[in-house]
């Protein structure tokens, strides 16, 4: 699959008659889903934001996991389009303990989350997953060349 990098001043490619074009960043959870077979050409912009921290308060993490925990209980087990959508975030968050080198003890959560530890372990077999798992290393390594202020797109 081909994919490639604009920027400011870069020329629009010109279209290919029949074949899907999908506008993106190369590290954008959002659309890691939509990557799975569905487009021919990736197109990643660059577009750079204003510089600021995000930080989560764990309470607020704990009840929007919990909204989903909740949700994976009422629900049947094959993947859906949700799962298509909330997959990727759960792969990414694995590059902020790469960057960070802390790695959490998740063991304190699997009473607290059952469901959505059988989830992750049922996702991790999908063939979309298998496909995409090592997206996270990407990411960490455009986080730490973020942090730097030194990334080269082309090579992520």
């Amino acid at each position: 699959m081909n994919s490639l990098h604009l920027a400011d001043g870069s020329e629009k490619p010109a279209e290919v008659k029949g074949r899907a074009r999908l506008y993106s960043m190369v590290v954008c959870p959002f659309v890691m889903g939509i990557h799975i077979n569905i487009v021919d050409i990736i197109m990643n912009i660059l577009y750079e934001k204003n510089k600021r921290q995000f930080e989560e308060i764990l309470t607020e993490i704990m009840d929007n996991l919990q909204k989903y925990e909740d949700k994976l209980d009422v629900r049947r087990s094959n993947p859906g389009m949700l799962d298509i959508l909330m997959w990727p975030w759960f792969d990414i968050r694995k590059a902020l303990t790469l960057i960070h080198k802390q790695y959490a003890n998740v063991d304190r959560y699997k009473k607290k989350f059952p469901h959505m530890v059988k989830w992750v372990e049922g996702m991790k077999i999908q063939p979309f997953v298998l496909k995409y798992r090592s997206l996270y290393k990407k990411v960490a390594k455009f986080l730490e060349a973020r942090r730097a202020n030194n990334v080269d797109y082309d090579n992520i």
